[in-house]
């Protein structure tokens, strides 16, 4: 009679033949394997050619299990310098298909009951996408303001006065400004924005008057000074 124990072991085994034979198959039928380091590559044919050895055992001995582990390991290990190699360079591209397979791997770690192995590459590599879309975050920030440029810029016509300062800090943009009046004749908004860059006169229309446009006449809605 077949003990508990040992039908468990077949069982998991059985599973782990599965997610294996996936794994192996959908990364070496992938024709487009540039985007992975020549290690990863090595190291995942590597753990194929073992794992075709063994794929038609009922189960495995603790040698064959430690050997297993040891490859998936190694994969890994390896994935997780390709996912991080290429976040620095800024391919993403590339990037995301290897954060996928790390993701795969990862889990048959966790199913051979080793997560803790690999769990500090998942933290590192987890931790620096926080720290790239953080900044992806910053920079469509900046995309929606018109890329401002830093300075400082005074409107002045009869009925307007705006003083404008711009400062960027640590990568992000503060705006303060004093402003008396609105334009409130025909041309006055185009003297007092002449010789003004376009996304500053577009953000001042938008954020301070108010307006969608630079006609005569515009109701402006908040008075004094704002940070941003």
């Amino acid at each position: 009679m077949v003990s508990v124990f040992k039908w468990f072991r077949e069982r998991k085994w059985k599973h782990l033949a599965v997610a294996l034979a996936f794994m192996f198959s959908t990364f070496t039928a992938n024709k487009a394997l540039a985007e992975y380091s020549p290690k990863t590559v090595n190291a995942v044919q590597e753990s194929r050619v073992y794992y075709n050895q063994i794929k038609d055992q009922k189960s495995w001995s603790q040698i064959e299990e430690e050997t297993m582990i040891e490859k998936i390991v190694a994969i890994v290990h390896s994935l997780a310098t390709d996912v991080l190699t290429d976040l620095e360079k800024g391919n993403y591209k590339d990037a995301l298909k290897e954060f996928e397979s790390l993701r795969s791997f990862a889990e048959i770690a966790d199913k051979l009951g080793v997560f803790e192995k690999v769990a500090d590459d998942i933290i590192k590599v987890n931790a620096t996408i926080e720290k790239v879309l953080k900044k992806k975050e910053i920079s469509t920030k900046k995309t929606k303001l018109g890329f401002l440029k830093s300075g400082r810029y005074i409107f002045k016509s009869k009925h307007f006065l705006l003083d404008l300062k711009i400062k960027n800090k640590d990568g992000q943009l503060l705006v303060t400004y004093q402003k008396t009046g609105i334009p409130l004749e025909e041309g006055e908004w185009e003297t007092a924005s002449a010789g003004k860059p376009e996304s500053i006169k577009k953000y001042v229309l938008k954020t301070i008057l108010k307006s969608k446009s630079s006609s005569a006449y515009m109701r402006v809605r908040t008075e004094g000074s704002i940070s941003r």
